[in-house]
């Protein structure tokens, strides 16, 4: 399939958090991968929606009033079903329905950004798309969801693709996903709509600005399936509206660290504090 990703880029500066590394390997808790790619996403190229600089920052939370989920540094309740929420501290991926790493990636406990550990994601260079990420089926479909979390890019390749968080919803043969991911050393948000005839909608604009590396960002990814937008330290950064419907959506899932990095190239990631709110 066709991999060329459509996204609305980010500029983003923030302070380097340095914390005592604790790396303990685990490989083959969760289960086994139901296909080669993960959760990967094809993807096209959009029109150029231009660049917006956000302020550097020290990860505090985005201030977007749309939703009632507050940030993860805020304290959040993270309790009960309209939630759900990791910082990593427990037992490594007990909250998630399954850890899934293909040959040459590993899923490990982490560098923090506040705490002991937080999760790190890495894919070593080998032939073939690659993943390594936590997947939780959630307990219902959400008609709104609103994720908080902290992310600090350890190694990004400068060429192909890399999904970092991917929300879905199924209804029947239809698959809607919303994504944020990294294209050629762009960041972007956009939408894949799958059949069992393929893609059918994939959209998305793209800049040419380059993520930055090891320094921590305080990310918020909100969507009410209508829109979809992205703040980085407090500032909103891209929207893409117009979301494609989907009715009768049966089964939602979302996936966090790699769920696919494309080529022959290795990549690596932290994340930290993740905070879902979930909208009935």
């Amino acid at each position: 399939m066709d991999r060329r990703v459509g996204i609305v880029a980010l500029a983003i500066a923030t302070a380097v958090n340095a914390a005592c590394s604790l790396l303990v390997d685990t490989d083959g808790l969760g289960g086994t991968p139901a296909s080669t790619d993960g959760d990967a996403a094809p993807s096209s190229t959009g029109t150029d929606a231009g660049s917006i600089d956000a302020p550097a920052g020290d990860g505090a939370s985005p201030a977007d009033a749309t939703t009632d989920a507050p940030a993860a540094d805020a304290g959040p309740p993270c309790v009960g079903a309209a939630w759900f929420c990791d910082d990593f501290e427990g037992l490594f991926g007990a909250k998630w329905s399954s850890n899934e790493a293909s040959g040459g990636a590993a899923l490990r406990v982490g560098d923090a950004k506040t705490g002991a550990f937080a999760m790190q994601a890495q894919v070593e260079a080998m032939p073939g798309g690659r993943y390594a990420n936590l997947i939780r089926t959630l307990d219902a479909v959400p008609s709104r969801v609103a994720c908080d979390f902290d992310l600090k890019l350890t190694a990004v390749p400068t060429a192909g693709e890399i999904d970092v968080f991917v929300l879905k919803r199924v209804a029947g043969d239809k698959t809607h996903g919303v994504y944020l991911a990294s294209f050629d050393g762009t960041w972007g948000i956009y939408e894949l709509l799958e059949t069992n005839m393929g893609a059918s909608v994939d959209r998305g604009a793209t800049t040419a600005l380059a993520p930055p590396q090891g320094q921590w960002m305080h990310l918020r990814f909100e969507t009410d399936f209508d829109a979809l937008s992205l703040a980085v330290n407090g500032a909103p950064i891209a929207t893409l509206s117009g979301l494609t419907p989907l009715a009768g959506a049966t089964t939602s899932h979302l996936a966090l660290g790699l769920p696919y990095v494309s080529g022959s190239q290795s990549a690596s990631l932290l994340v930290d504090n993740l905070a879902c709110a979930l909208g009935p």
